[in-house]
């Protein structure tokens, strides 16, 4: 501690001084060794910091001590015989007014061998007082006990982990990272995996994050329909249901206007390319009209420049009729604030089985 305040320019017995009754503590900490095949973001030791003021490490026989550099690269602490390892936490960094940095650190043991470490921790007392020096901005003095007490977490200097210390887990725990954070620098083994990994995400994730698109829409208000668009969905497809239609039109119905309060203008055309991959021609061709086809159904309308009859330009099409019909039946009147809708939860399953479905080649 005086080498510290000595490099600081500050009297050497600054911090000594200020520590009546020292807490230390140490901890042998074993390492078994680490399959090759686990990758280097499986960790000994997760990266993080530590909380106090210094850390000695002792790297008992082999090393995999790692430290996380300026330029955002894990460096090795390579053993050194008859040497410790000096960490800065982050209550010294807070002391210094992060003249001294606490050092974000990881255990990745791939020496193929066991390894063992002895660290001891040294920390102020409770009583300590610690004000900050060197610099202004960092904060109110407080006692090492309080900062403990009130929270650990901005003593860690509001750490932002670097990319590869922040991704994203991935589904499955044998899956891979590709080696790179830009698409220009992937290999063709990276391409591969991707393309292996993304069928089963798709095939298991897919329907759930479409569902999401319609369960967010549950508690929106109307702007003058009698029931939300959320409801109107579901009785959409309650009437298809009700009415004898296959599953594959059900799940049509419950989704044509999903995208209806998002993309309003364009709300056809965002169903057909979310089912589109998943559905007949003749149901995207359905998503893709319907709202022109909808014109035909406006009853008694303010506007002269609409054209009720605008779907009349694809009369002799062959899903004109169909589209016709599922409009009427499925869609104009879908907005009875009385008419028992199933819930969301009926028709769950059936989209879950169309999205699980190999995609259709157009």
């Amino acid at each position: 501690m005086r080498a510290f305040a000595a490099a600081l320019g500050i009297p050497e017995d600054h911090f000594v001084r200020s520590i009546a009754n020292p807490i230390s503590r140490g901890s042998a900490v074993y390492y078994p060794p680490q399959a090759p095949e686990l990758g280097a973001d499986q960790f000994g030791v997760a990266p993080h910091t530590d909380y106090g003021c210094l850390t000695l490490v002792y790297q008992a026989n082999v090393g995999g001590l790692e430290v996380h550099g300026r330029n955002r690269e894990w460096i090795l602490a390579h053993r050194i015989e008859d040497s410790f390892v000096v960490n800065v936490g982050d209550l010294l960094a807070r002391w210094t007014n992060d003249r001294f940095r606490s050092t974000p650190h990881r255990v990745v043991n791939r020496s193929g061998e066991e390894r063992l470490s002895l660290a001891v921790f040294v920390d102020p007392d409770d009583d300590t007082r610690i004000e900050p020096v060197c610099r202004t901005g960092r904060g109110a003095a407080l006692s090492a006990g309080d900062l403990r007490r009130i929270h650990p977490r901005p003593l860690r200097q509001v750490f932002r982990l670097p990319a590869e210390m922040s991704r994203t887990p991935l589904l499955k725990l044998e899956w891979r990272f590709v080696s790179s954070f830009e698409m220009g620098r992937m290999t063709v083994a990276d391409w591969r995996t991707l393309d292996t990994q993304r069928a089963v995400y798709r095939s298991e994730l897919q329907a759930e994050q479409v569902l999401r698109l319609l369960r967010v829409q549950k508690d929106d208000p109307s702007f003058g329909y009698p029931i939300s668009n959320y409801r109107h969905c579901l009785q959409s497809a309650t009437l298809a249901h009700r009415d004898g239609q296959d599953e594959e039109t059900v799940v049509v119905a419950l989704l044509h206007d999903i995208g209806f309060d998002a993309c309003p203008a364009r709300h056809g055309a965002f169903a057909a390319a979310l089912l589109g991959g998943h559905v007949a021609e003749r149901h995207v061709w359905l998503l893709e009209h319907h709202q022109v086809f909808q014109d035909h159904h406006v009853g008694e309308h303010y506007d002269p420049l609409l054209d009720r009859n605008a779907r009349e330009r694809w009369h002799g099409h062959p899903h004109f009729e169909w589209t016709a019909a599922f409009v009427a039946r499925y869609d104009q009147a879908a907005m009875d604030p009385d008419y028992d809708t199933l819930p969301l939860e009926h028709f769950e399953p059936m989209v879950r089985r169309l999205f699980s479905s190999e995609p259709r080649s157009r």
